[in-house]
């Protein structure tokens, strides 16, 4: 089998497009890095209520990164990286922690430890066998330093001010684990489309015990004098959410959210 490569590359806005999917030889990859690993030139995307002075703390707590992976395509995963370290305020991220469930493509090993060597921030966790995602957030975990964990896909992009909200939230309540706003990126031209927090949604379950979105209901509406406020959801889709570290070490809390299916 030939050794090529797939993946999704974003061009910057200086290019004819967005996105496209590229076929390259490895060979070729190093490159042609420093032209396509420029994230989307994204609209700033906070309503006026977080703009407001004093609408977060000021000391907020320090987080860990956490991002699971296997097999993930090259530009995806530095885009991944890159728009959390560049998006996010230097101080209040602690690390970002890269956790290779197992991954046997040649451009997650050396390639991948090479392109983060002159970046501190980045670590690389390299599970021994596979062990699937939830055993590879706790092996991430495990090695976190800061004082909340913050899991993302290995798939997705950060807007400015992303990380503030999340982290005044916990910093307030502890207990808290919070989802941000998902948007989405088309998986054809990589284009971002931006929602307002006018379309916010509750995660639930139907009859079925299937995942799904659910209108903000009423009752919890009319807590709000502003759509942009945290909404309460009894359950969350579970890609993406911080956590107070301490809270997720305890034994109880472990059992809940992070049962070993044996």
């Amino acid at each position: 089998m030939r050794n090529w490569l797939i993946a999704r590359l974003l061009l910057s806005l200086s290019e004819e497009s967005v996105g496209e999917l590229v076929l390259l030889e490895n060979k070729t990859l190093l490159e042609k890095q420093k032209r396509v690993f420029n994230c989307n030139k994204l609209k700033y995307a906070f309503q006026n209520l977080c703009k407001e002075p004093g609408r977060f703390l000021e000391n907020l707590p320090s987080t860990s990164v956490i991002i699971c992976f296997h097999n993930e395509a090259w530009s995806v995963l530095l885009r991944t990286v890159h728009s959390v370290l560049d998006r996010s305020p230097p101080h209040l991220i602690e690390e970002v922690i890269l956790v290779d469930d197992f991954s046997d493509m040649e451009h997650t090993k050396q390639q991948l430890e090479e392109y983060w060597t002159n970046e501190p921030k980045v670590k690389i966790i390299r599970a021994g066998k596979r062990e699937g995602l939830i055993r590879a957030r706790l092996l991430g975990a495990a090695h976190a330093k800061g004082q909340v964990l913050t899991y993302l896909d290995s798939h997705c992009e950060c807007t400015t001010g992303w990380l503030e909200p999340l982290l005044d939230r916990i910093a307030r309540d502890p207990t808290t684990v919070v989802c941000p706003v998902i948007d989405v990126i088309d998986d054809t031209t990589l284009e971002y489309h931006y929602h307002d927090s006018g379309g916010v949604n509750v995660g639930g379950f139907d009859w079925n015990l299937q995942f799904n979105w659910h209108s903000v209901p009423e009752h919890e509406k009319k807590r709000h004098k502003n759509p942009a406020e945290a909404v309460w959801s009894p359950t969350m889709a579970g890609g993406l959410f911080s956590i107070d570290k301490a809270r997720a070490s305890e034994e109880p809390f472990k059992k809940q959210y992070f049962l070993d299916i044996l």
